[in-house]
């Protein structure tokens, strides 16, 4: 149940609310320009703060999970269509390379270097990790050394959290 808060502010916020409602239905109803200013906005923000009611920031939360697998299809498929321009062959060849031109995990020149690692898109063991995940399961950002997909941050941290989900559950 929602009550009244006992704030001066409120009745500005709700008339900012009622205004950004009215400015946008022209919008809304294809009828001509409409638009919200920064009070409005702010107006909304507010509301969000009150427990009954917050929910814009999980929405935000959703859309920034949702363009983060996006991204990281795209990147997937640009791969994977690289790798058929290249062909098997040039694909083994640039595995074999990945080695060579990895730089290894060194306590000085390199803490933060993680293995090789297998990729989703060509198999070959080939993903050079710039660095690993934020919660330590192995997980790297970076890119591939042979079909040149590319693992963003973001990515990684859902991958990582999906493993920690897993090894948490595995006994239930």
């Amino acid at each position: 149940m929602l009550t009244a808060s006992p704030s001066p502010r409120r009745p500005r916020r709700a008339c900012a609310t009622r205004d950004g409602i009215k400015g946008t239905e022209p919008v809304r109803h294809a009828s001509g320009k409409g638009g919200l200013q920064r009070e409005h906005v702010d107006a909304l923000l507010a509301l969000d703060d009150h427990e009954g009611l917050r929910s814009l920031g999980n929405e935000h939360a959703d859309r920034v999970w949702g363009s983060t697998r996006d991204a990281d299809r795209h990147s997937c498929a640009r791969s994977a269509a690289l790798l058929l321009r290249t062909g098997e062959e040039e694909g083994a060849r640039r595995a074999e390379q990945a080695a060579a031109l990895h730089p290894r995990y060194h306590s000085k020149r390199n803490p933060d270097g993680l293995e090789l690692q297998d990729c989703p898109v060509c198999g070959y063991d080939a993903f050079n990790s710039d660095h690993g995940d934020e919660h330590g399961m192995g997980v790297g950002v970076g890119e591939r050394l042979v079909c040149h997909y590319e693992r963003t941050p973001a990515a990684v941290a859902e991958e990582a959290e999906r493993l920690i989900y897993e090894m948490r559950w595995a006994d239930y």
